[in-house]
């Protein structure tokens, strides 16, 4: 087993919060955008990890790269990334139990990206 995925997503983070929109009857829904971009991120991390599914508890370590100052909240992030990796990296984002989340402005960069470091605590604590 793998005690350490790291995946590279060449796209733009969205916050989950930001895409919430509530109908009429007052029922909360995702946007076709956030549905989207969760697509994508299942996409990329398929197409990066082919390990199996971590069961254990698991830290994830989440840096953010935007172009410019104008970005969504620190804490509203990492959520959306952490939806879409469930089923892929790990069975559920309820076995997060450490991690970190950064933000960088770069630039020099073309595009918005972010990265995800995914560590099963297990396998780390016993190399300790």
């Amino acid at each position: 087993m793998k005690s350490k995925i790291y995946i590279q997503f060449p796209i733009k983070a969205i916050s989950k919060d930001n895409e919430k929109i509530r109908n009429r009857q007052g029922f909360v829904f995702t946007t076709q955008k956030y549905k989207k971009f969760e697509q994508q991120v299942k996409f990329y991390a398929m197409a990066q990890y082919k390990g199996e599914v971590l069961s254990g508890d698991i830290e994830v370590n989440i840096t953010f790269h935007f172009t410019s100052k104008v970005h969504c909240d620190l804490f509203n992030l990492p959520k959306s990334v952490c939806d879409a990796l469930e089923g892929i990296c790990y069975k559920n984002d309820k076995q997060i139990k450490r991690g970190t989340v950064e933000i960088k402005i770069d630039k020099e960069l073309d595009t918005d990206c972010f990265e995800v470091e995914i560590k099963d605590l297990l396998t780390s604590n016993q190399r300790r």
